[in-house]
């Protein structure tokens, strides 16, 4: 996935709006996936401690 956005990014002649858009999309995965992982490791933290609630944000 990282490999094709800079991969597109590197064919210079865009328009304004596919720059917007795939910046967008980039600080979206990104995020998404950051997040996904800062929970993954809380948990596996918690369960190395013994407490399986560790570390993760309940809402």
């Amino acid at each position: 996935m990282v490999t094709a956005s800079v991969a597109f990014t590197a064919g210079a002649k865009q328009a304004p709006w596919q720059r917007a858009t795939l910046a967008a999309w980039t600080a979206t995965t990104t995020m998404a996936s950051t997040r996904a992982t800062t929970k993954l490791s809380g948990q596996l933290l918690g369960e190395a401690i013994g407490d399986p609630g560790q570390g993760t944000a309940r809402r």
